[in-house]
Parts: C-alpha cells; sequence; structure tokens
C-alpha cells in the first residue's frame, strides 16, 4: 500500500485530538477576530492593497506564534504514539514500507494543520474579496505562505516522532524546537546589537532566517516589501535576504527533518 493510504487513515485519526482543535480553535478564533476588526475600521476609511497587506501582517503575527504550536501538537506522536501501542506493527505488516508511513503521516498531519488554517483565514479571504478585490491574489498568496510555514513545522514533528523512541522524548524535543525557533532564534539581532552596541550587519538576518520562523518572516517580504528592511540595514538588501531564498529555506525545513526521521526511524528496532 502507498503513503496515499496512510495519509487518509492519519488523516481520520488526528481529526480526533481534543487539544489540537482547541489550539486550532483559538487559532481560528483569533484570525476570524482581527478580520473583523480590520472590516470595521475599514467601513469608516478607504480599502486599499496596502491595508490588506496590514491585514496579513496582522495575521502573520498570529500565525507565526500559534501555526507552530498546532503543527508541533499535530506531529510529535505521528509515528511514536504508535510505536508505543505496539500498532506501528500492524501498519507495518499491510505492508507498508517505512518510507511510505513517514511520508503518509507528514501529509495527513499536513492535511490537518491547513484545514486550521483555510478556516481561520477564510473570513479574512472573504474581507479581502468584498473591501478590495484586486489585493485578492495577495491574501490567497500568504495563505499558502502560511500553509508552507506550517508544514515546516508538521515536518520536524514528524521527523522527531519518526526518530524518538518514546512520546515523552518527541514531546520534549517539539517543545525545544518551540523555544529555539519562536523565542530564542528569532532574538539573534537583538543580541548581537548588545553585544556589539552597533546596528547588525545583514549576514546577522540572514542568519536569524535560516530557521522556520526567520524564513517565513522572509518569504513575508514579496507582500510587504523591501522598505522596512531597507531602513533597518540602513542600505541596499543582499540577494541572499530575497523572499525566494527564505522560500528555499521553508522548503528545506519540510525536506531535511523528514529525512533524518526517516533514517532513524529505518535503522530502529521496532
Amino acid at each position: 500500500m502507498t503513503w496515499r493510504a496512510v495519509a487518509r487513515k492519519d488523516f481520520a485519526d488526528a481529526v480526533r485530538s481534543r487539544s489540537l482543535w482547541t489550539v486550532a480553535g483559538i487559532f481560528v478564533v483569533a484570525s476570524v477576530a482581527a478580520a473583523l476588526v480590520y472590516a470595521l475600521v475599514t467601513l469608516r476609511t478607504r480599502a486599499s492593497p496596502d491595508s490588506i497587506v496590514r491585514l496579513a501582517g496582522l495575521l502573520h503575527l498570529i500565525a507565526g506564534v500559534l501555526v507552530p504550536v498546532t503543527a508541533l501538537l499535530t506531529g510529535y506522536r505521528a509515528i511514536v504514539g504508535e510505536r508505543e501501542s505496539g500498532s506501528i506493527k500492524l501498519l507495518l505488516s499491510l505492508p507498508h514500507e517505512r518510507r511510505n508511513v513517514v511520508i503518509g503521516k507528514l501529509v495527513g498531519r499536513s492535511l490537518v494543520v491547513a484545514v486550521a488554517i483555510a478556516a481561520g483565514f477564510g473570513i479574512a479571504t472573504l474581507v479581502a474579496a468584498v473591501f478590495s478585490p484586486a489585493s485578492l491574489p495577495i491574501f490567497l498568496g500568504f495563505t499558502a505562505v502560511t500553509v508552507l510555514f506550517a508544514v515546516a513545522f508538521v515536518a520536524i514533528a514528524v521527523g522527531l516522532s519518526a526518530a524518538s523512541g518514546s512520546a515523552r522524548r518527541a514531546a520534549t524535543g517539539a517543545f525545544g524546537a518551540f523555544v529555539l525557533f519562536d523565542l530564542v532564534w528569532q532574538r539573534i539581532p537583538g543580541l548581537y546589537t548588545a553585544a556589539a552596541g552597533a546596528r547588525p550587519p545583514a549576514w546577522v538576518y540572514f542568519l536569524q532566517r535560516l530557521s522556520p520562523n526567520g524564513a517565513y518572516s522572509g518569504v513575508f517580504t514579496l507582500f510587504e516589501g523591501t522598505e522596512s528592511l531597507r531602513a533597518t540595514l540602513g542600505g541596499s538588501v543582499p540577494v541572499y535576504l530575497s523572499w525566494w531564498v527564505a522560500a528555499l529555506i521553508l522548503v528545506a525545513w519540510i525536506v531535511l527533518p523528514t529525512w533524518v526521521g526517516y533514517r532513524r526511524f529505518a535503522a530502529a528496532d521496532l
């Protein structure tokens, strides 16, 4: 059987998690609230593509915190949970290759998070369509980038799940990933300024973008432009800080954790 069969079953299993939908529900409520506030303000002013970008910027801040939490919670038990329960042996006896199990789990859990993002951004997309139809492609593009960001964190979680021998280790790794990427790595430019007492050079911001969160923010410059970044750097923006480089970094965060997790899982004695 193929990874598609694993993905279908895993999607059905994952959507039964109450804790997952609690976090996803918070994301949906926060996104809808942001869209409605924007709509109320826009009713008194004039909508424009720039104002839609500001709405996307607000949702970008919300997604930067809640999407990693949702994705990590969705994926960290994907494989190790079945190892602990013993059902992984039944799954592999159908037969499924271990590669198909890892890919199927990644796809299935990614679909769960994508549904949550679609639900959260659905009202915001409707607002964009009503108040500024010309800016709708901008918002749809931003939604697609957010899904890519979510898949990167699902890949990290599934990779940890595949590589771990216990759910506790996978949970510890997922918590560590959230702290590292959301709370520590994003502070690199500020830490440089505090240590050197000077404006961070461009390479420091590139180092920041090597994290999934930094890469997500880097791709967002496709929509908001690079004026703010040029002002921060005090000059031109080097090519390695382009949005498409950040997009490639996000893709790497999908591929590499999945590959490492698969290699550990393939060598594991179940």
